[in-house]
């Protein structure tokens, strides 16, 4: 008898995910897909937990499941050597964190029968004062299309585990996550839509995001902040240059970028506030950001609270004085008193 096709292999990186872990790993045990039809990659990254451990008694207990354990280099690394080491039709990424909905990748089995480059579907956001987002019954294709077109649609993408990404087109595209770099997503997801896949997007809310106090994306160390700023001042440059054969030939995609460019920003702005810059230091990445024409931001319908943010940017772009009191005032009080309460949907 012929063996099954392998046609999912979702990729897991852990490191150091002890207390997280089992509860991951059930889920993607329960997603109603026959044992031969997918597989399981833990990436041990280096951990110096109990996480190694549990993943070696899931591998012998379950023979779909993979480990690859290695010496500790980020995130980014450990998604490599899992893609490398994969044999599904598409693969996936599941952070350990994390977990999927029950039964959710089975619901996308009939598009693996398609030409699909990219399956993209929806998470939910875990948090205690975030609303729960609204799940359809039925399920709908809210966009098929090539790469391009998505991103006039709704421009970058910021996370990367939302998607089944055909792992032919993966290769062949020579997309790989950059090591060592805070916010990999949004590099990898850009080169992955500028390569301009055929896109699928489901309306199935199936990834559970579960925000951390103490995960990467959350910690607000001044040294941190400061490789944050760093790392996402660098996607941003790479990004707006990747933009510029645009500008004049393709207006609604250029603005579009340029859009995605600017919410990141924001999300720039708020780690220079827990970054502890001098004042000198800060004019200095304003003015970079000035000479790519990202500042000042526009004041554009969206809600209102991110309307009052980028009015507060620009005041801060046109009046850097007001650094040094706007960084005690984010720090003392809003990180600590607003910023934990805040629906992250909102």
């Amino acid at each position: 008898m012929k063996k099954q096709e392998i046609l999912i292999s979702i990729i897991v990186p852990a490191y150091n995910m002890e207390a997280y872990l089992d509860r991951c790993l059930v889920s993607l045990l329960h997603q109603d897909l026959d044992t031969e039809c997918y597989e399981i990659i833990i990436v041990n990254d280096g951990s110096t937990d109990s996480t190694e451990a549990i993943c070696q008694d899931y591998a012998r207990n379950y023979h779909h499941i993979r480990v690859i354990s290695k010496i500790n280099e980020g995130m980014s690394v450990a998604r490599n050597i899992g893609v490398m080491n994969a044999k599904g039709l598409y693969v996936c990424f599941v952070d350990a964190d994390d977990y999927l909905s029950e039964k959710g990748l089975a619901l996308l089995l009939p598009y693996c029968d398609g030409d699909y480059d990219l399956i993209r579907f929806w998470c939910n956001i875990v948090h205690p004062h975030t609303k729960s987002q609204f799940t359809p019954v039925n399920i709908v294709e809210t966009f098929c299309g090539d790469g391009l077109d998505y991103i006039r649609h709704y421009g970058l993408e910021t996370f990367c585990w939302n998607w089944l990404y055909k792992r032919e087109f993966l290769a062949n595209c020579h997309l790989k996550f950059v090591p060592r770099l805070i916010g990999e997503d949004f590099r990898f997801m850009t080169d992955v839509l500028f390569a301009n896949p055929f896109v699928v997007s489901i309306s199935l809310r199936i990834y559970n995001y579960i925000i951390r106090s103490d995960s990467i994306s959350t910690r607000r160390s001044k040294n941190h902040s400061r490789q944050w700023v760093e790392d996402l001042s660098k996607t941003i440059c790479y990004v707006n240059e990747r933009t510029e054969s645009y500008r004049q030939s393709d207006a609604i995609l250029y603005t579009q970028i340029r859009h995605s460019l600017e919410l990141k920003f924001v999300s720039l702005t708020s780690r220079c506030l827990s970054a502890d810059y001098s004042l000198k230091e800060f004019r200095s990445i304003f003015v970079m950001f000035k000479t790519i024409d990202l500042l000042p931001l526009r004041i554009i319908g969206e809600s209102l609270r991110l309307r009052l943010v980028r009015c507060a940017i620009n005041t801060l772009y046109k009046m850097p004085l007001l650094y040094l009191p706007a960084k005690f005032i984010y720090c003392q009080f809003f990180l600590r008193f607003i910023y934990p309460k805040l629906d992250r949907n909102g």
